[in-house]
């Protein structure tokens, strides 16, 4: 029989050069010799190289070959021996099981009972697959999960049944489906084990062959059985373990070498029961070891701790090597941690001769640091190697292909449809170029431009007007919007011949043709080799291959080779998926769900490959993954009590207890893992290789801050650092360890990086209200030379960014008055409301006015539209009144219905509308909003009843232009040289006769509550009714002026008391209770004697049912009316003509201060879509705000001295 040798020796013992040598010996004493080096499948490409590299020292020639040394994995040894007749070349990838996974759980979903509601998640899928290849490696077969435990029945007589015994089964019954399924297909990775035992066992070709086995410490029962196998036939193998022959043979307790412990002490009891030669261990012991002293003894004490056994003496000279070689650091954040690691990478490698390739960085969640690690390294220009497989989920491509495939499945929907047209991979061919390859970089970049700009567009149009499901791909549904008519202005502000409709339209029409047509093409059911066949021909026909290439190619250009490796790696493993959708299910019948489910749980599972590094760089790994060789330096990052020991997180779904009533009825060549006894000694083995990971310098971290999480520091490793009296620094974003501490630039990297710690040092002095140290000048200093000789690095001076510390925080102040001018224009045509948020707030009146920035209208009902609605109603209906010389309070019944339900119909026509067509609940929320609008107008005409007034105009535009059905406006010369025009929209203007005199009254429609304000008046912020009076007067030169008001629409519900109740005459009292608690808001500007002529309920009660006014016993107004006099009125409407001057002036001359004013909430600075433009914080800029400390009394002498001040001054300026 061959024999078998184990090769024993400590994991601080370099095993593998002594390997190398024995196989350069086997190969001198027998040229033939056919030897193979067995290693993990991650660490094939680090073992080549490796064995390379020795190969080199021992021949003395960089030329050396591999002598016929192969380096393989379990999976890669069977593709190198078996004949090619005996090889299974089917296969399937991870991507390829989830998909056939997939396709079992829908198959069997009508026998499913727990399971069921899992089926369509991914994560389930995942662990199927886990479950499903656990159980085949470890000869499991699906009869052997037929224990009497999974067979309990139903409890009949309750009638409830074991769901516990129900689960198991159906695990089972997935698992048997999956055998079958496996085996159909003859896949390599489930046969190839099976055809290489055979093969060995049916040939005597092997005298030459030698297998050594390394950086295995555990088999699972498939591969035990094919190394038992290779032991059978090969002339000789070795498998090394990490362990000493005295810790293999001891029956001591040693949880750090447990594992391998029971693994070595398994094989060699297998051997001998099937009478295989097992020669005595080969044990290591290495005289010149790999590592410094301190690295090894420190080692060595964690092993002698965890074991129990006696500690190593330790000696002065010891530790002060220990505080050398061992670095223990504790940070607030990620970010301090990996800004501290960059840091001390540049300056080993700047100052301490180290190379990048000698640098290791290890962390457990690599998903935690990897956003941050490469701005990090880059800042000092460090090159980083990342071994970790990232998922392709987020590519472009990935995302379009899932939003092509979702528009089908979910109507075209607003997401999916920007997955697609915001994607650079997916672009309308140029009318005048065609095809993509045709133009050259720079005119490219400039077409991609144009893109962007014009889906930015079709997108508004898009979620202003709901063009989303049948409404978008229904060609007989004609897209009608209000800025149809608009000229299209492309990304470089140019004015083009093209309407927003021709652009939209042509937008349309290419995703018609290009997606929903081809969709279309899906028939009901088609084959999977249909089905693989129509996406490929659908994804060719977009054109995202070809916009693909022209990515990967410009990538290749600007030398950035990863990236165009992506772009290839996802369009193959795109194929690859398609390839093992064919494969699984060409001849089956599927539908469009089952084939999208089936296709992204494959997509889903796609990583890119990992490229290993060729050329000086960090490596940044996982901390459980081994390495072929220590690095000089190793940095351990994350090494919280989370990570080291993790807490085990049982994900399978077979239990511990599932798990030993399993093995209970196994054979000795079939056997699971135990996960929770393993892992606990995994994780301390872990530790004692993390110890072991660097020769020369180890530097253990850990962040006590993860996102709101405190975390402490590994027990192992803070266990050690205080039994040895070795140091645990703190480290925090603002400084090193120490305030006091001697600083260097040394400390802060490269200048990008020292940048903004140093900065925020020197605020905290600021804010500290501290003496800036000399150690902080001195850098300062430093940092000031650096930039005058390298001045094409700086972006920004250092004493300018200096200066920003301390004001970064400053409010806007004010613009030159010649950006002011070309912001806004010579001559300023502004609306009351325009003047009146400049007056709330000047910023807020620049970012939406001079800067133009707005919110995106959105498909939705909101108060703006509901106002809309209201306003244009009552126009339209006032209009007919108006047109046809109707009285609204002579209207019958009848009559008033007919208008109403014309006006009706003419809104329901109007496209402005069509929001309201397009719900059943916005459908029902219309009906509500007109039978508010029909009990608003019955009010009115029931105030009409009560004041003779007539409607002379309503929706007055006044200021616009000079057409004959516009009132006249204001306009105001300026010091610019420019003019100022006012203009608005009146709601409705009244008139009536009393006593041969005419007046007239504005009124101004408002959803909600709004009464007018004396002081707000004063302050500019409440000049509308005053204007409207005032262009009213202006334009009516025989009337007089009753008052301005503001009149609700939305009434609201009032209370009735129960003296009320118990009336006789109850409608009227509801009817007088109604008009009361409705009347308008506004002001009066006639006598009290006159209002009772035109209001007679104020003769009846006192108290006005129309007005804002109540009578005195004297006949006068009482002091809570708001009526004005006739000099009252004209000090009034000659300070709103002031302050529009004024305003305009100060916008002309660039005042721009941000200045709310407390309490006024709606001021556009203040909310949420603009707060993150201003960065407004009440907290710090309170004293911004601005107050309303004149009091109503005061107002009018104010008005009267301010417009006195400037008519004095304009007789200066003349």
């Amino acid at each position: 029989m061959m024999p078998l040798q184990f090769i024993t020796g400590d994991l601080s013992v370099n095993k593998k050069s002594e390997l190398i040598e024995k196989m350069v010996q086997l190969k001198a004493q027998n040229p033939d010799a056919i030897i193979y080096y067995l290693v993990p499948e991650h660490l094939k490409f680090d073992t080549e190289s490796f064995v390379l590299e020795e190969l080199q020292k021992i021949y003395e020639t960089q030329q050396a070959a591999m002598i016929d040394i192969q380096v393989v994995s379990f999976t890669r040894l069977a593709w190198f021996m078996l004949p090619a007749n005996l090889k299974s070349t089917q296969n399937l990838s991870t991507i390829g099981l989830s998909m056939l996974v997939r396709q079992i759980l829908s198959d069997y979903a009508d026998q499913l009972l727990v399971y069921r509601g899992q089926i369509n998640y991914q994560g389930f899928i995942e662990k199927l697959v886990s479950l499903f290849e656990e159980l085949f490696e470890g000869n499991i077969e699906p009869e052997d999960l037929q224990v009497s435990w999974f067979d309990k029945e139903l409890n009949v007589e309750e009638n409830i049944p074991n769901i516990e015994a129900q689960r198991l089964k159906e695990i089972q019954l997935l698992y048997s489906a999956y055998i079958v399924a496996v085996k159909e297909r003859h896949l390599a990775s489930y046969e190839n084990y099976d055809a290489l035992s055979s093969y060995l066992n049916s040939s005597k070709e092997f005298d030459n062959h030698y297998l050594f086995v390394d950086n295995h410490y555990y088999f699972n029962a498939k591969q035990t059985s094919l190394l038992l196998d290779v032991i059978k036939t090969f002339k000789q193998v070795w498998i090394t373990m990490p362990l000493t022959s005295d810790q293999a043979h001891s029956s001591n307790w040693q949880p750090l070498v447990q594992v391998p412990h029971d693994t070595y002490k398994q094989l060699k009891e297998l051997c001998l029961n099937l009478n295989l030669s097992v020669l005595e261990d080969w044990d290591i012991h290495s005289k010149d070891s790999q590592f410094k002293t301190s690295i090894e003894w420190l080692a060595k004490y964690f092993y002698k701790a965890q074991s129990q056994e006696r500690l190593p003496q330790i000696n002065n000279n010891l530790v002060e090597q220990l505080k050398h070689s061992h670095h223990f650091a504790q940070f607030d954040s990620l970010q301090t941690e990996l800004r501290h690691v960059s840091n001390q990478i540049h300056a080993l490698v700047s100052n301490e001769g180290y190379r990048y390739r000698d640098i290791l960085v290890l962390a457990r969640d690599l998903d935690c640091y990897q956003p941050m690690v490469e701005p990090f390294f880059a800042m000092n220009n460090i090159p980083l190697f990342f071994d970790h497989a990232m998922s392709m989920s987020q590519h472009p491509f990935m995302l379009w292909l899932e939003g092509l495939l979702n528009l089908k499945r979910y109507n075209w929907r607003y997401d999916d449809l920007m997955l697609l047209l915001k994607n650079d991979i997916f672009v309308e061919a140029s009318p005048t170029k065609g095809d993509f390859n045709s133009f050259k970089e720079n005119e490219w970049q400039d077409w991609l431009s144009e893109q962007h700009h014009q889906i930015s567009h079709f997108e508004n149009v898009l979620i202003a007007n709901g063009y989303f499901g049948y409404r978008f791909y229904n060609e007989t549904f004609e897209w009608n919007f209000q800025t149809s008519e608009l000229a299209y202005t492309n990304h470089k502000g140019h004015h083009t011949q093209m309407t927003l409709f021709e652009l939209v339209s042509r937008k349309r029409n290419w995703l018609l043709e290009t997606v929903y047509k081809p969709l279309q093409a899906w028939k009901d059911e088609m084959s999977g080799a249909e089905a693989a066949q129509w996406l490929y021909d659908l994804v060719e026909l977009s054109g995202v291959k070809q916009q693909m290439i022209r990515i990967r190619d410009a990538s290749i250009s600007k030398g950035d080779i990863d990236a165009s490796r992506r772009h290839e790696q996802v369009w193959q493993v795109f194929r690859d998926t398609l390839d093992e959708f064919y494969l699984l299910y060409e001849h089956e019948t599927i539908d469009f769900r089952m084939f999208f489910d089936i296709l992204f749980a494959g997509l889903k599972e796609g990583s890119y490959h990992i490229i290993p590094p060729t050329i000086d760089q960090v490596t940044f790994s996982n901390m459980v993954s081994p390495q072929v060789q220590p690095f000089k330096v190793c940095f351990i990052l994350g090494a919280d009590d989370n990570s080291l020991p993790q807490k085990p997180s049982y994900t399978s779904l077979l239990t511990e207890d599932n798990r030993n009533l399993i093995a209970e009825g196994l054979l000795p060549h079939q056997y699971l893992m135990e996960h929770v006894s393993i892992h606990n000694h995994q994780e301390l083995f872990l530790t004692y290789q993390l110890l072991l990971s660097a020769s020369e310098k180890l530097y253990i971290s850990y962040a006590s801050m993860l996102g709101s999480q405190q975390v402490k520091f590994s027990p192992y490793i803070e266990n050690i650092a205080k039994e040895l009296n070795l140091p645990i620094r703190s480290y925090h974003n603002l400084l090193n360890e120490k305030p006091d501490q001697k600083l260097s630039l040394s400390h802060f990297g490269r200048y990008p990086m020292q940048i903004t710690p140093i900065l925020q040092r020197v605020r905290f002095y600021y804010e500290q209200q501290l003496a800036v140290s000399n150690d902080l000048r001195l850098l300062l200093k430093e940092m000031s030379q650096y930039q005058a000789e390298h001045p094409n690095e700086v972006k920004r001076p250092l004493k300018e960014l200096i200066k920003a510390t301390f004001t970064f925080n400053e409010l806007p102040q004010n613009i030159q008055a010649e950006t002011a001018l070309k912001l806004f224009g010579k001559n300023l045509n502004l609306s009351v409301s325009k003047i009146e948020q400049y007056y709330q707030d000047p910023y807020s009146h620049f970012l939406l006015h001079g800067l133009k920035l707005q919110e995106r209208q959105l498909f939705e009902l909101n108060p703006a539209k509901t106002g809309d609605y209201f306003h244009d109603f009552l126009d339209f209906f006032m209009e007919k009144l108006i047109s046809e010389k109707l009285s609204l309070k002579h209207l019958t019944s009848n009559q008033f219905d007919q208008l109403f339900t014309q006006t009706k119909n003419d809104l329901k026509a109007n496209p402005r509308f069509n929001l309201f067509e397009s719900q059943p609940r916005l459908s029902a929320i219309k009906f509500q909003m007109d039978r508010r609008l029909y009990d608003f107008i019955r009010f009115m005409q029931q105030q009409q009843h009560l004041v003779a007034v007539d409607t002379l105009k309503t929706e007055a535009i006044f200021g616009l232009n000079k057409q004959a059905i516009h009132l006249d406006g204001f306009v105001y010369p300026l010091r610019s040289g420019g003019q100022l025009s006012i203009s608005g929209k009146i709601d409705r203007i009244d008139g009536l006769n009393i006593n041969q005199k005419h007046y007239l009254q504005v009124i101004d429609y408002k959803s909600g509550k709004k009464n007018f304000d004396l002081v707000d008046a004063y302050y500019g912020l409440d000049l509308q009714v005053l204007t409207y009076l005032s262009v009213a007067l202006k334009n009516y030169s025989d009337y007089s002026a009753l008052g301005a008001f503001y009149q609700p629409i939305l009434h609201s519900y009032q209370k009735v008391d129960n003296q009320i109740e118990t009336t006789d005459n109850l409608d009227e009292m509801i009817h007088q209770l109604h008009l009361n608690a409705n009347r308008l808001n506004g002001f009066v500007t006639v006598p009290s004697d006159m209002l009772q002529e035109i209001d007679a309920t104020l003769v009846e009660t006192n108290k006005s049912l129309v007005y804002p006014v109540t009578l005195k016993k004297d006949g006068d107004y009482n002091a809570h009316s708001v009526a004005f006099s006739e000099q009252e009125l004209d000090t009034l409407l000659k300070y709103t003509h002031y302050m529009f001057k004024q305003a305009a002036e100060q916008i002309q001359s660039g005042h721009i201060e941000l200045q709310p004013f407390l309490h006024e909430r709606f001021t556009p600075a203040l909310q949420n879509e603009y707060r993150v433009i201003t960065g407004f914080d009440a907290t710090q800029s309170y004293s911004a705000y601005r107050h309303k400390a004149v009091k109503k009394k005061e107002v009018f002498d104010m008005m009267v001295q301010e417009l006195t001040d400037e008519e004095g001054d304009e007789d200066n300026r003349d």
